[in-house]
């Protein structure tokens, strides 16, 4: 969810797990995001859905040719292909999006969720809309997406995405932890960083 800390999370990370002496490169995924919202900043104002598309779409490209360059490493994504399937579903049920384009979005996922991509584990970070909306303070000032018309939608659609995950086994994903975000960022970050150790060591 918006706001539950991944990005935050993620690059604690990785300067825990790439310090000098260890010899597993773990990585961010490639970093596109700068040049890519300088080009693309007022799509997400007024049409959210297709930056979205447009983004992601960027960022499983990276992300193949990365692991085509150097398969031996490990890639680290903290969003992308997982918040596109969930997306769409969203602005689907907000009315944004047709039934005909969530169709062939969600066909297309499906060859992306698979190798060469590899996506071996999922991480879901869940934090309530209220939440998320008081650790961006939009309350007075909603965006596009972090506003409490869309958020619930979210926020039930990814619930929607871990009971496929957990109880219909419909996404090809070897690994899947679903974290509570809301605690203390330490409580979050052992859980987190215990997940992506034992996950780890097992490659």
């Amino acid at each position: 969810m918006p706001g539950s800390g991944k990005s935050g999370l993620v690059n604690r990370y990785l300067k825990y797990i790439n310090t000098p002496g260890t010899e597993l490169k773990v990585i961010k995924r490639p970093e596109f995001e700068t040049n890519f919202r300088q080009l693309n900043w007022g799509l997400k104002t007024t049409d959210p859905y297709r930056y979205t598309v447009l983004k992601n779409q960027n960022i499983a490209a990276d992300y193949e040719t990365a692991l085509k360059t150097e398969p031996s490493r490990i890639l680290i994504s903290d969003r992308g292909l997982i918040e596109r399937r969930v997306f769409l579903r969203a602005y689907f049920h907000q009315g944004k999006i047709s039934s005909t384009t969530l169709i062939s979005e969600t066909s297309l996922l499906g060859k992306v969720d698979i190798p060469p991509t590899q996506l071996n584990m999922v991480i879901l970070m869940m934090i309530r809309p209220e939440i998320s909306m008081d650790r961006y303070n939009y309350w007075d000032n909603p965006g596009p997406v972090i506003n409490m018309d869309f958020l619930p939608l979210l926020y039930e659609q990814y619930w929607r995405f871990h009971y496929e995950l957990t109880c219909r086994k419909t996404i090809p994903f070897n690994r899947y932890c679903c974290i509570d975000a809301e605690g203390s960022m330490e409580a979050v970050y052992e859980q987190f960083s215990h997940t992506l150790n034992i996950f780890i060591e097992d490659q």
